[in-house]
């Protein structure tokens, strides 16, 4: 008799580790993922959708084509090129208010890259916002932009010397006016300047 008890409680707690950890498991996943599917992704198509919910789970943000001393390519940046490359500007207007940061960065350069006459109105909106940040992984190095600075860099290049690279915006000074561009790179200096501090608070 104590052998059934001992054979039946040994097979209770041997059944209630694999329960345990799909619970574990589950709830990991539920706390994840919800707030992505909780999202009003109307307008949104859902190859576009699929990708972006892959592209936020992802422990990196933002990536070049080349990390790590091996430079491979991740998955990341697939998605964040197909992602680029694909995205509306509808959508893309529509994502700016998507609760992830790297997400919202995406949907701002997309805008930029679409819609270059918007330049000012959407560098304004970046500069005042200093709350989002991108960790940018090139090669071994990790970058922590504010939301202005990832597409200055990646986009604009406001007081850069872009020689070096393809600009996405030929001539911003020309596009928006001396004066506006003068604003728009004073204000960066700024934010630049402070971004420690707003990451502190």
């Amino acid at each position: 008799m104590r052998t059934r008890k001992r054979k039946q409680r040994k097979s209770y707690f041997l059944f209630g580790i694999p329960i345990l950890l799909a619970l574990t498991f589950s709830t990991f996943l539920f706390t994840e993922v919800e707030p992505y599917y909780n999202y009003d992704w109307s307008g949104i198509r859902n190859e576009v959708k699929d990708t972006l919910i892959g592209f936020c789970m992802d422990h990196e943000d933002i990536t070049a084509h080349a990390v790590g001393e091996a430079a491979r390519t991740p998955r990341q940046w697939y998605r964040y090129k197909f992602l680029r490359n694909n995205l509306t500007s509808k959508e893309a207007e529509k994502l700016k208010s998507f609760p992830k940061d790297k997400v919202k960065a995406l949907a701002y350069e997309v805008s930029i890259r679409k819609n270059p006459d918007k330049l000012y109105s959407l560098m304004s909106e970046a500069l005042n916002d200093t709350t989002t940040f991108i960790n940018y992984q090139i090669g071994c190095e990790g970058i922590t932009y504010l939301l202005a600075e990832y597409l200055n860099y990646e986009v604009c290049f406001l007081g850069l010397d872009s020689t070096q690279r393809a600009p996405v915006v030929e001539d911003p000074q020309k596009l928006i006016g001396k004066e506006k561009y003068h604003y728009l790179d004073s204000l960066y200096d700024y934010r630049v300047s402070k971004k420690w501090d707003y990451i502190k608070y």
